[in-house]
């Protein structure tokens, strides 16, 4: 991956209080260090279009244009950027202006230290591959995409029936509210919060976790990373739904059949130097108290080495 920066992108949530004054903020950082930098703001489904203001580009322009892309926002701020055509060309600096901030991970009063450091080519970045996905009915495709985090079929108010086939041979019939297919990224998202296993994210698996089960014995599921998972809708399911990351949304019918697989596709997250992975987990899970002697392990100051000071939090 070619990491001289010549133009960076932006891109900010358009909720988040401030995203946009310190998209400002970093626009002229980083045109101080001759370095152009156009702003984009995600388009969510929750937030609708909106009129783009003043010195605001369309996403597609702006991560097209960039050797770096700045996301700042939370963790559905990146999964939306995820998904944009050629953003898994580029280096992404995900900065935590949100709640959780699973992946998101550098925190807001690194940011520029971070792009000083991405700038002299002094970054390490973490490649997270991406799940893809093909819904047919009647033999003909109508939808297909990314996700990130997962893909995950349910129904709002009935029980749905979906049989689960793993590379062609039948797997298992889930009765409830729904499935997860989540990939490695994803198992810290709704898969977690379903009581799907936690993995390291850069583990070559893909997970099916059930949504409230009708039997007490449906247990999440882990399946090997070159897996193809089919799920076939057996019940007319009135509000049946596809989702892909919790953003987009496809209605399903009876009969119809969803492939995922993970794909080849990747992004590549620059890391915090400052955390990492397990780090994470147990500042926002509260996994427990560290060892004795152990206090700043995961948690590291700009050098490296380990930070006395836990940070919990961010």
């Amino acid at each position: 991956m070619n990491t001289e920066i010549r133009q960076a992108g932006i891109i900010v949530h358009p909720r988040i209080p401030d995203a946009l004054s310190t998209a400002l903020e970093a626009r002229e950082w980083l045109g101080s260090r001759g370095i152009g930098a156009k702003i984009a703001r995600v388009h969510l489904p929750s937030v609708g279009e909106t009129l783009e203001p003043d010195g605001v580009s369309p996403i597609g322009e702006v991560v097209s244009e960039s050797d770096l892309l700045v996301v700042l926002g939370g963790d559905g701020t990146l999964l939306s950027v995820s998904r944009t055509p050629g953003a898994e060309a580029v280096p992404i600096l995900a900065v935590n202006l949100g709640n959780l901030g699973f992946l998101t991970e550098v925190a807001r009063g690194e940011l520029y230290n971070a792009l000083s450091s991405a700038l002299g080519g002094k970054f390490e970045v973490d490649e997270r591959r991406m799940l893809e996905y093909v819904v047919c009915d009647d033999g003909a495709q109508r939808a297909s995409g990314h996700a990130l985090n997962d893909v995950v079929v349910r129904e709002e108010s009935h029980l749905i029936c979906l049989d689960t086939y793993i590379d062609g041979s039948y797997f298992v019939t889930y009765n409830g509210d729904g499935l997860i297919v989540s990939s490695p990224t994803g198992s810290t998202a709704y898969n977690s919060s379903a009581g799907g296993p936690i993995i390291d994210p850069g583990s070559d698996a893909i997970l099916l976790t059930p949504i409230c089960p009708f039997a007490l014995a449906m247990r999440p599921f882990v399946a090997r990373g070159s897996s193809r998972i089919r799920v076939v809708v057996r019940s007319a399911a009135p509000r049946g739904t596809l989702r892909a990351d919790g953003q987009e949304q496809y209605p399903l019918t009876e009969l119809c059949e969803i492939d995922v697989w993970l794909s080849d596709r990747t992004i590549s997250l620059i890391r915090s130097r400052q955390r990492d992975f397990y780090g994470v987990l147990r500042a926002k899970l509260h996994l427990g108290s560290l060892p004795q002697g152990a206090e700043g392990e995961g948690v590291r100051s700009a050098d490296g080495t380990p930070d006395p000071q836990p940070r919990g939090h961010r």
